[in-house]
């Protein structure tokens, strides 16, 4: 975990949409995994905007988006198996442009 968080955060840096980085992050060669492939799910955010959130869903499960008052979940759906799972795979990147970004 602590090599891919650094493999992302250098990877952020340059150039490149979400979906980019991601794909390019799930063929990372994995030294000492020829006999088991390990997984990782993620889910990468970025607001675009003041209404605008857009995803990379690699993740078994679809994230939940609040939007505050009102209060309203959604769910964040999308196409993308756990990192590791397929190397050949292109994440895509999904707008959601009627939601206002997440607060912090």
């Amino acid at each position: 975990m602590t090599t891919a968080r650094a493999f992302l955060r250098m990877r952020a840096s340059r150039c490149g949409g979400s979906s980019e980085i991601v794909t390019e992050m799930n063929r990372q060669p994995r030294p000492g995994c020829d006999r088991q492939r390990p997984f990782m799910t993620l889910s990468s955010y970025a607001s675009t905007g003041m209404r605008a959130l857009n995803w990379v869903r690699a993740a078994i499960r679809p994230p939940w988006s609040m939007i505050p008052p009102p209060t309203v979940f959604r769910e964040l759906r999308g196409q993308g198996p756990p990192l590791g799972v397929d190397e050949h795979y292109r994440y895509e990147e999904y707008l959601d442009a009627t939601s206002p970004p997440a607060r912090s």
